[in-house]
């Protein structure tokens, strides 16, 4: 799949040019990985590097509940779809469940944004921005979470 179609399904990119979007790709450091069928390519408490835009494929979500016994799915992501887009402004920086592919898939990923901005702008502003998407991806947090 061409990767500007998959772009345009995903809610940061679809406003954006093809332009404007591969200059993003490119000062963020994109790269595209390839997984086979039942790759596990996140697991719950790794570290989150970078966003995930899903070009092709689908991918499970899923956590594992308190006897270790059964996998409770979470929600299925397909192309334009998105990894770490919660965890990456989070102080944890940690995945909050696990990924298992279920169709061949492909997957693009970008540097963490804040990274681009810490190089750019003053540190008091950029202390400001993480704050506010901490608290931002901390509410999003509470109410994805699953409780048992």
């Amino acid at each position: 799949m061409d990767i500007f179609k998959a772009l345009k399904r995903n809610k940061l990119f679809f406003t954006f040019s093809n332009e404007e979007a591969n200059h993003l790709i490119k000062i963020l450091n994109g790269h595209c990985i390839r997984y086979s069928k039942n790759c596990i390519p996140i697991n719950v408490g790794d570290i989150v590097n970078n966003i995930g835009i899903v070009i092709r494929g689908s991918i499970l979500n899923y956590t594992i509940n308190p006897d270790n016994q059964q996998n409770i799915a979470i929600s299925r992501i397909h192309s334009g779809g998105m990894l770490g887009i919660i965890e990456i402004f989070t102080d944890e920086l940690k995945f909050l469940c696990s990924s298992v592919i279920i169709d061949d898939a492909e997957i693009l990923y970008l540097d963490n944004p804040l990274t681009y901005i810490q190089e750019k702008y003053d540190a008091t502003i950029v202390v400001f921005i993480k704050k506010l998407l901490n608290l931002f991806a901390e509410k999003l947090k509470k109410e994805c979470v699953i409780t048992f």
